[in-house]
Formats: C-alpha cells, sequence, structure tokens
C-alpha cells in the first residue's frame, strides 16, 4: 500500500494504477529505457535513487569466476527482498555502470518486452540479425535500441545449445530470461 498526499488530499493506493487531475499514475512503474538513461554509464557511487522506495539499492563486489582477482562494483536494486535489477561496473572502469541486468517481469522496455514473455511475442521487437555467442547462450537484440538485448532461457531445448543462424529456428516458446543494457559497440 502507499499513502500518497496530492495537493493536501491523501490517497491510499492500494493496487494498480490512479488517476488525479486528469493524469494517470502507476506506482512503482519502471522501464527498461529509464533505468538506462538514469544508470547506465553514471558514476555508481554518484548515484540517486529515482525509483525509491520501489526499488533499494545495495552495495557489492562482483568477483571474476574465472579470474578471481578481477573484479568490479555493482549495485543491486531489490523490490519487495527480490532482485529487480543489477548495475555494474567493470574490471577496466570501476566507477561507471556499464551493464545493467533486468530480471523483475514488471519491467517492460517501451515496446512492452518483458522478462518471462515468450518469443513469439517478441519476435517482431527483435532484429534479424542474431549475436554471437558462446555455446549454451542465446541472446537477441531489440529492433529499435541496439544497447538493449534478451538472453533467452534456452534450458530444455537443446537444439539450441550451439546458436542458430536465423529467428525461425528459435520455437515460439522459448521465453526471455533477462534483459540486458549495455553499448552495442
Amino acid at each position: 500500500m502507499f499513502l500518497i498526499r496530492i495537493i493536501g488530499v491523501f490517497l491510499l493506493i492500494t493496487t494498480g494504477a490512479f488517476t488525479c487531475q486528469g493524469q494517470t499514475f502507476t506506482p512503482c512503474s519502471i522501464t527498461v529505457n529509464e533505468i538506462k538513461i538514469n544508470l547506465l554509464h553514471k558514476k555508481i557511487d554518484a548515484l540517486k535513487n529515482p525509483w525509491a522506495p520501489c526499488v533499494q539499492p545495495t552495495h557489492t563486489l562482483i568477483h571474476d569466476e574465472e579470474n578471481e582477482s578481477l573484479s568490479w562494483n555493482a549495485l543491486i536494486f531489490s523490490r519487495n527482498h527480490q532482485k529487480a535489477f543489477v548495475a555494474e561496473s567493470n574490471w577496466q572502469n570501476k566507477e561507471q555502470i556499464s551493464r545493467i541486468t533486468i530480471m523483475d517481469k514488471q519491467i517492460p522496455t517501451t515496446s512492452g518486452v518483458h522478462v518471462g514473455v515468450r518469443f513469439e511475442k517478441i519476435q517482431a521487437m527483435v532484429a534479424t540479425t542474431i549475436p554471437t555467442e558462446s555455446d549454451g547462450f542465446l541472446t537477441l537484440t531489440d529492433k529499435n535500441d541496439p544497447d538493449i538485448f534478451y538472453v533467452m532461457n534456452i534450458r530444455g531445448y537443446p537444439k539450441l545449445f550451439f546458436g542458430v543462424d536465423h529467428l525461425s529456428e528459435i520455437p515460439g516458446a522459448v521465453k526471455v530470461e533477462s534483459i540486458v543494457v549495455m553499448n552495442s559497440h
């Protein structure tokens, strides 16, 4: 529940959107594109949380699994004690956010793509060129924003393990596992 004060009037919001003076508001609505604008390339220690109190950041250090001497800074943003998204720097520049991974199903792109949506629903929204990935991973690029990538959950689809050459090879039931925002160049 949220208690919101608007021009001397208190509104108690329990769920969903509400309208005030002709404008519709959705408590705690966050989009991938907002996250990109507010976090990507920003200094990790100077960030303000524009989504407080909806999500709360926690500072952490990430260690490279292959080379434990490498580490970098990250902010884990949680909603209702669940990880919503992670903003991280990299080992070369530990001060600036270079990658954001969204795991929360309630955070869509402006075109409506979100974690958990099936490929058949987003096929028209992804680029036809498929990025090269390591075996066991399938990532698709947003058609309109080359900095947004959809990491697909291919567990249960052994034919996809070594990659695909064409979108037509991807079964419609494959779902978006996470959304990653980072520079494509």
